[in-house]
């Protein structure tokens, strides 16, 4: 068995529709961007049928190097947690990642074909080719991310709603964006990281786990695991500290390990990471995907050009306080089968305010 490798432990289980709730009437040009508390009804507003694959770590280091004890993962785990992985080198955080994940089992979701990704870019024109709204050259990735390091690609979306995309896009009043929506054509399955009903609480975000999480293992050993995970993946950074990432970037390579031995008819390896959006208060779900899989797994078939127009922040009592952000959309496009954006064209999911009056006369 290959090192880093994983083994799907049981068979699929079938889960209904992820959103149970039937797709609602289209966003309308003008509206507002949704609040936290009305986009949690959003997340798998676009998502079919998806299913649940149940997996564990097969590097098997136990049969090599003892399992270590609660007390002895805790230690390690919190030494990790206070910074002692910037001393060292990549290959010894990969060695301590791994050791303390032996033994730990988790639930991974696998989406099928129909799937909405939606992803945004900042823009000072209408773009004229697919690729600028896909993932980046290697060349225009400088520094680490959340799941990359620098010079690495990943395509960075939201699963099934594109609030979050554009306020990880740190967006300003004015700002244009080109937010491409994309559907996948054959089935893919993710890690992931950043759930836990512990860190949920301490940001005081106001939604349920993931189907996905709530199937997990939950014994002590996993739910120590799990919860540090989600504390260090969520964890702001400063700016010019992008150093910090490595620990996220560190899970993200176990999460995307090779499978060893895949289901019947499933997926042969992971297509990416689902993780919560930081920069909405982990209410919405971000996804980062491997280029290959974009490439052969993924269609893109619209993009819609959105200007920021305002953005009103409201004091709450509890001293925090309410954004509202309202966008306008401008125009639409496809992509042609030279993967050129022929824009003018009539949006799927935005109607205007003539469309708007047409439908309400028709109803």
């Amino acid at each position: 068995m290959r090192d880093g490798a994983v083994t799907l432990r049981t068979l699929r289980e079938r889960r209904e529709e992820c959103g149970t709730r039937s797709p609602r009437s289209p966003i309308r040009v003008g509206d507002p961007l949704l609040p936290p508390s009305i986009c949690v009804s959003l997340l798998f507003l676009l998502t079919p049928r998806a299913t649940l694959a149940h997996l564990a770590m097969a590097t098997r280091l136990s049969d090599i190097v003892p399992l270590l004890s609660l007390d002895g993962l805790r230690g390690e785990l919190a030494e990790l947690e206070s910074g002692s992985f910037v001393n060292l080198t990549d290959e010894e955080l990969k060695e301590k990642i791994r050791l303390i994940h032996d033994a730990f089992t988790f639930a991974a979701p696998i989406y099928e074909a129909g799937t909405n990704i939606f992803r945004a870019v900042r823009v000072s024109e209408r773009p004229t080719q697919a690729s600028r709204v896909s993932y980046p050259p290697p060349e225009r990735v400088r520094s680490n991310g959340r799941l990359n390091k620098a010079g690495e690609v990943l395509f960075y979306g939201a699963m099934g709603q594109f609030a979050s995309c554009l306020l990880e896009c740190g967006h300003k009043v004015g700002e244009i964006f080109a937010v491409s929506a994309w559907r996948t054509k054959e089935r893919m399955m993710f890690g992931h990281f950043g759930y836990s009903q512990a860190v949920f609480d301490r940001i005081k975000t106001l939604r349920e786990m993931p189907f996905f999480v709530n199937q997990q293992a939950s014994d002590e050993r996993n739910k120590m695991i799990r919860e540090w995970q989600s504390r260090v993946f969520t964890a702001a950074v400063p700016p010019n500290q992008e150093h910090l990432y490595r620990l996220p970037i560190a899970l993200k390579n176990l999460g995307l390990a090779q499978i060893a031995e895949p289901l019947p008819e499933g997926p042969t390896l992971f297509s990416g990471v689902i993780y919560p959006s930081v920069a909405m208060w982990l209410l919405a779900d971000n996804v980062a995907i491997l280029p290959s899989e974009v490439d052969t797994k993924m269609e893109l078939f619209e993009v819609m050009l959105l200007v920021i127009d305002s953005i009103i922040e409201t004091p709450k009592p509890d001293g925090g306080k309410q954004t509202a952000h309202t966008l306008k959309a401008y125009d639409f496009a496809q992509a042609d089968s030279q993967g050129n954006l022929i824009w003018g064209q009539k949006s799927r999911f935005v109607t205007s305010p003539t469309e708007q009056a047409d439908n309400a006369k028709e109803s």
